[in-house]
């Protein structure tokens, strides 16, 4: 999986059915988010990731932080020629989120 956030481009590897190991510069949810310079100097970070379908329509990713308490899921929704992409960290799993669209073909 490939998460481009800014400037910045991350190659995520994924696993189906299982957890893969890997070290990222992304950084997760954590406590210190709205801190200045948070986390800065600290990755690589360590991962596992994992993915499954939850429909015909839906894919699950999840990445968890092995060096946190933190996790995060994608939740990738196709529409025909729309994919609606949420962020759901473990924070506030319960909390509306923002979803982002994207248009073209998958």
């Amino acid at each position: 999986m490939n998460l481009i956030q800014g400037t910045e481009k991350y190659s995520i590897a994924i696993g189906t059915g299982k957890w893969v190991a890997i070290e990222t510069n992304r950084i997760g949810p954590n406590l210190f988010t709205f801190a200045q310079n948070q986390q800065v100097g600290l990755a690589p970070f360590k991962i596992a990731g994992s993915f499954a379908w939850l429909d015909a329509n839906t894919v699950e990713f999840q990445l968890r932080y092995i060096e946190s308490p933190h996790s995060e899921i994608i939740q990738i929704k196709f529409d025909g020629e729309k994919a609606s992409i949420t962020f759901i960290d473990s924070f506030a799993r319960e909390a509306k989120k923002p979803v982002y669209e994207a248009k073209g073909e998958f």
